[in-house]
């Protein structure tokens, strides 16, 4: 709880797991879902640490216990801020031509 409490990004607290303590994706998702971090905050450090696909983090995070409606949650929020980076990309691309 020390690390959520210090308010480290989860995707730091998600590469501390995986290079420090040698977590796999799954048991590191069981640590942050215990720390309390919801599910969209663990899909951002499974994306970031572990680069893992929507379809991926989907699978762990049920596994690590949470529930099918946050999980749903969580990868729609993960589409969105793709979907708005992609806009924003675009917007700079046609500004250039």
């Amino acid at each position: 709880k020390l690390l959520k409490g210090a308010n480290y990004a989860v995707e730091d607290v998600g590469n501390a797991l995986k290079q420090a303590y040698g977590h796999s994706a799954d048991d590191a998702a069981k640590v942050l879902k215990g720390i309390g971090y919801a599910a969209g905050d663990v899909n951002k450090a499974l994306g970031s640490a572990w680069g893992k696909t929507s379809g991926e983090c989907e699978k762990i995070l049920k596994g690590a216990g949470y529930a099918s409606k946050e999980v749903s949650s969580a990868l729609g929020q993960a589409g969105s801020a793709v979907s708005s980076g992609v806009k924003k990309g675009w917007k700079k691309v046609k500004k250039w031509f």
